[in-house]
């Protein structure tokens, strides 16, 4: 059976609402490239973002297409020869993480997500069955991830 692999993200907000949140002009911290202001920016290449537990510094809000790139890399079963794996190497150092730990945190949350909002539980039923299967894809590479670093004594 072959998986396409997912990613679950925290419900995303509008830059603008970002912004009534924190108080302040914001930028995203990984690509620097997305801004959140007081207003409704005309030209926004994303304008959604998403707080994620692996950022160590408050605020914790990303741009929703760096989100989507890291959390898809980190699901990857064959993760060191995913697309993202140097970008999110690089995030993982930029958030004081060692990698193995910044990927399980990331997986970590998109169970919680996937838990507190009973995505696999409500729904219609192919919605149901899909975060199911993709809570089984993610409790399955966390287990791998286990599993390695007991093999590798870290």
């Amino acid at each position: 059976m072959e998986f396409i692999v997912a990613w679950v993200l925290p419900i995303p907000l509008e830059a603008h609402l970002v912004f009534e949140r924190i108080g302040k002009k914001w930028q995203c911290p990984w690509c620097k490239s997305e801004q959140v202001t007081g207003k409704r920016a005309k030209r926004v290449q994303t304008s959604t973002w998403v707080e994620l537990a692996v950022r160590k510094s408050e605020p914790r809000w990303v741009c929703e297409g760096c989100a989507i790139e890291v959390l898809y890399a980190c699901n990857a079963e064959d993760f060191e020869n995913s697309e993202d794996y140097n970008k999110v190497k690089r995030i993982a150092r930029q958030e004081g993480l060692e990698l193995s730990r910044f990927r399980c945190q990331c997986i970590e949350q998109q169970l919680e997500v996937i838990a507190s909002q009973s995505l696999a539980d409500r729904g219609p039923l192919d919605e149901r069955r899909a975060f199911a299967a993709i809570r089984a894809w993610l409790q399955r590479v966390l287990v791998q991830l286990d599993d390695r670093k007991l093999r590798d004594g870290s």
